[in-house]
């Protein structure tokens, strides 16, 4: 059972300031309350009759999770920020699912872990993808691109993301050839993350001017990134761990400066353009501490004066103290490999003929290759070394408080060239109304070593093998009582128009997981069961049943029979059934056969001759249904009804 409440909310006595919508929910299972739920809109400077026009728009979604039997109170839930200050200001955060979206804050607070994300660091500029907070300022005469980020808690990185390529650009090039480098060299590994804290921000600002005999086009980039977080890094230097208790900071700032000035002069009826000065300076600074502190300095300048009358460029770094070099450890710190699990921790009345689905962050059963640079005191990469190891998926399934595993089916990816989402399926559906256990694991095998990769202690021994492992409890509705779940595909197809009466062999697939005792029992105290295949076609009403062969092999789990004639051009309503024997002493005045009915669809005839519209049947032999859309589209199957199928003209 679920309650709801919607709040109206207004700045008094004009709304226009603040108006906003507010939902709140709350769901009540079994007698207890299970969750409550807040989302709503709200606007800033907008009426509450064009809200349209608002100039920040805030939409967020908070549910607080109750304590039951298997599991502890959590909160989870997220913010959207819009802005639409047009032309001056406007949120265009990359992936923004909200229109002028500027950012997007995520929060979660449980019993062992918790965070607030609003952005993030941008670790690879070439992915496209930039995960910051972001607004773009417009003054015609001048443009600013703003970007920031802040995360508290745990997942927050460890490093420091590249700075703005265009202001690496200048220390690689200070002469002023800006073309071809990268500011994200070496940096190919995933990025370690720990709990903590991250912040930065960045603005590029640019200014093209033209007036009269004047033009000048400048760009200025200022940026900063810092962290502080808990590491589990080992020195090789001193072998003692990271900072104070594994706590250590970091940070960079650096500032980039590009552009020129000229005169624009008509001679003889031509235009022509004479550059004054041209300019491309940089400077960055980057440190860390406290045991070891580090600090470095670089700076790049490159000049042209008179249209390159005088030139010239310099650069200079600056090196205190050394950074840590950790010692070999665990080459997935910071990896979560369990994405995502289905069912999720303390699920309730799931599908017992579901699949289990498994998404990681990384490949498993392929060769995975880490790079493990090395730094020199300017945070350059100066040397690099592959490292390959190769992870490995365990899992297992149980009934709660027993210790026998159940079979599985063999694991079904979605692509075999990246193993990285896979659906585990157990041999027969699970019980009515039962507790499980999903025990998911993953180890690695070190190629360096020859063995399985092991976890080390500070001194770089190791300890014992590596893992990461977690444990989904969830917990089984009933049955449903029909086939619809544990249907694949059907020949003929749901639905289809036009089948063709030359397809004479009909087919219904079904899940390997269909328990067969509970939807084809040969007979229960009253009596003995008979099964066809019935077709009745909507127009008369008139009815055909035919026997089916149930077939189990190699894999297969199917139902075969032979289609009988069908008036063409007709509506038939394909079903299931099951039945009792005709018996002559249970009712000797009318002969009554009850049946009921287990699975039902739908389709329309045609005429025998194959034209090029005759069909829209797959052909034969083509691939069933993936376990994906058998899963997560089950009910989209059942709810086209025949009621549905009856509103066709």
């Amino acid at each position: 059972m679920s309650l709801s409440l919607g709040l109206h909310l207004g700045h008094c006595p004009d709304a226009e300031p603040f108006n906003a919508d507010l939902i709140f929910s709350a769901a009540i299972i079994d007698g207890g309350l299970d969750r409550i739920t807040i989302n709503g809109n709200g606007y800033i400077m907008a009426p509450v009759t064009d809200r349209a026009s608002a100039k920040v728009t805030v939409e967020t979604d908070l549910t607080l999770w109750m304590p039951n039997a298997t599991r502890s109170f959590s909160m989870e839930g997220f913010i959207l920020v819009a802005v639409n200050v047009d032309p001056i200001l406007r949120g265009n955060m990359d992936g923004g699912t909200i229109p002028n979206q500027m950012v997007r804050a995520d929060f979660y607070a449980g019993e062992d872990t918790w965070f607030f994300y609003m952005g993030k660091p941008r670790m690879e500029y070439t992915s496209g993808l930039d995960p910051r907070g972001s607004a773009l300022l417009d003054l015609e005469f001048l443009q600013a691109d703003l970007k920031g980020y802040l995360m508290v808690g745990h997942g927050s990185p460890t490093q420091l993301p590249p700075m703005h390529p265009d202001v690496y650009d200048i220390f690689e090039h200070p002469e002023g050839d800006y073309e071809g480098t990268s500011a994200t060299a070496g940096r190919q590994a995933p990025t370690p993350s720990s709990s903590g804290f991250a912040h930065g921000a960045f603005i590029a600002i640019r200014s093209d001017i033209d007036a009269y005999l004047l033009y000048a086009n400048l760009a200025v980039y200022l940026g900063f990134d810092m962290n502080m977080t808990k590491r589990g890094t080992t020195c090789a230097q001193t072998g003692d761990l990271i900072g104070i208790n594994g706590w250590y900071a970091e940070g960079q700032a650096y500032v980039g400066l590009t552009g020129g000035m000229g005169l624009r002069i008509n001679i003889l009826g031509a235009e022509r353009d004479f550059e004054l000065f041209r300019l491309a300076a940089a400077i960055a600074l980057v440190g860390g501490g406290p045991k070891p502190f580090y600090f470095t300095g670089r700076a790049a300048v490159a000049y042209s004066i008179l249209g390159g009358k005088i030139k010239g460029n310099s650069s200079f770094t600056m090196n205190i103290g050394e950074r840590c070099s950790p010692l070999p450890g665990d080459p997935f710190a910071g990896v979560n490999f369990f994405e995502e699990v289905s069912p999720s921790q303390g699920a309730t009345d799931q599908f017992p003929g579901r699949s289990m689905r498994v998404k990681l962050a990384l490949p498993v059963f392929e060769d995975l290759i880490i790079p493990n640079p090395t730094y020199d005191n300017n945070g350059d990469i100066v040397d690099s070394y592959d490292l390959k190891y190769k992870p490995i998926l365990h899992y297992s399934l149980k009934r709660r408080n027993t210790n026998s595993n159940l079979p599985f089916q063999p694991l079904y990816w979605l692509d075999q060239n990246e193993k990285t989402q896979g659906y585990l399926s157990p041999t027969s559906a699970l019980m009515a109304n039962t507790t499980y256990e999903l025990y998911l694991k993953v180890n690695a095998w070190d190629y360096q070593t020859g063995d399985t990769l092991q976890r080390r202690n500070a001194a770089g021994n190791p300890i014992g093998k590596w893992k990461q492992d977690t444990t989904i409890v969830f917990t089984t509705g009933d049955l449903p009582d029909d086939l619809y779940y544990f249907v694949n595909y059907t020949t003929p197809l749901p639905n289809q128009r036009f089948f063709t009466q030359d397809d004479n062999i009909g087919r219904i697939n079904l899940s390997q997981m269909l328990p067969q005792n509970t939807y084809f029992p040969s007979s229960d105290p009253s009596g003995n069961f008979q099964y066809y295949v019935r077709f009745t076609n909507l127009d008369t009403d008139e009815s055909t049943e035919v026997p089916f062969n149930y077939l189990v092999s190699q894999g297969s789990n199917y139902l075969s029979f032979s289609i009988p004639n069908l008036q063409n051009s007709d509506y038939y309503v394909m079903q299931v059934i099951r039945k009792r024997p005709f018996n002559p002493n249970a009712n000797t005045s009318r002969e009554v056969v009850g049946y009921r009915k287990i699975f039902e669809t739908s389709m329309q005839t045609q005429d025998q001759n194959r034209g090029e519209e005759a069909t829209t049947a797959p052909p034969r032999g083509s691939t069933p249904q993936t376990e994906e859309s058998r899963v997560e589209g089950a009910g989209e199957q059942e709810s086209k009804s025949t009621s549905e199928f009856l509103q066709l003209p």
